[in-house]
């Protein structure tokens, strides 16, 4: 389906498939160059260049049950906004993607998932992905009530820029949060991972097996706050700069296993 203000929209059962290469679409001056609105379709091999964001996966038709709308060997380059966005609103919406193999450069974000569902879910997941030259890798933003919201990472590389992982709640939020790192490798210029939750509902942050590496005099983690439900779990991880975690009665776990550091101070 063409639409006006982006090149393509997948409402159906579809496998998008570039061959020979990576073929390249260009979306300058459009919202969005693929849109996408059922989690029966892949789309792999491609080359998203410019425009404001070069996927947005919204208000989903879930035409199978547990199946995910999969990427796979995609290239997003020089969006203005996000390489990749994800998006859930209104009672039961669910919005589950995988992205696999693939590339994010020269963003302000390169995923942002913004879950603003009742009883649904935005569910994330990434997979040998690499990020160079993003300034924020994943902006997580939940004002939802009723289920999860989900980002995990596995084996995933971020490189050139600000941050990697912020975790925020609306006002209103009440859905619990996990956010997963396995066997990264993340060097950042700023804080590398910045999670606020609150003392309604859990927020989760559990980090793996990764190399997690901000500049110098920033911090590694930043966790709170004080009155917040966390669940912060680290296990087997080589950490430069600080750990800084602010606790208070509500957390339910506070676990730093097996791990290596050089950090300036450790608080929590």
């Amino acid at each position: 389906r063409l639409r006006r203000d982006a090149l393509l929209e997948l409402l159906l059962a579809v496998e998008l498939r570039g061959m020979q290469g990576r073929p390249m679409i260009h979306a300058t001056g459009l919202p969005y160059a693929l849109r996408i609105r059922t989690n029966t379709a892949t789309v792999m091999d491609l080359m998203l260049v410019d425009g404001d964001t070069g996927v947005l996966v919204d208000d989903v038709v879930n035409l199978t049950i547990d199946e995910m709308v999969t990427l796979h060997g995609l290239e997003l380059t020089g969006q203005t906004q996000a390489g990749l966005r994800l998006s859930a609103t209104g009672p039961m919406a669910d919005t589950p993607v995988m992205l696999m193999h693939s590339e994010l450069h020269q963003q302000v974000i390169g995923v942002e998932i913004d879950d603003h569902s009742a009883g649904g879910a935005v569910m994330f997941e990434a997979e040998h992905c690499h990020f160079d030259d993003v300034q924020l890798g994943v902006d997580l933003f939940s004002d939802a009530s009723g289920n999860l919201t989900m980002c995990r990472l596995f084996r995933c590389v971020f490189m050139n820029g600000a941050q990697l992982l912020k975790v925020r709640r609306g006002a209103t939020n009440d859905q619990l949060i996990m956010a997963m790192l396995v066997g990264g490798d993340f060097t950042t210029t700023g804080d590398a991972i910045d999670a606020q939750g609150t003392s309604v509902v859990e927020t989760a942050i559990h980090v793996h097996h990764s190399l997690i590496h901000p500049a110098p005099g920033r911090r590694a983690f930043l966790v709170g706050p004080q009155d917040a439900r966390i669940d912060f779990h680290l296990s087997e991880n080589v950490v430069w700069g600080d750990v800084d975690v602010t606790e208070g009665r509500l957390n339910r776990r506070l676990w730093c296993w097996r791990g290596l550091g050089k950090p300036d101070r450790t608080a929590a």
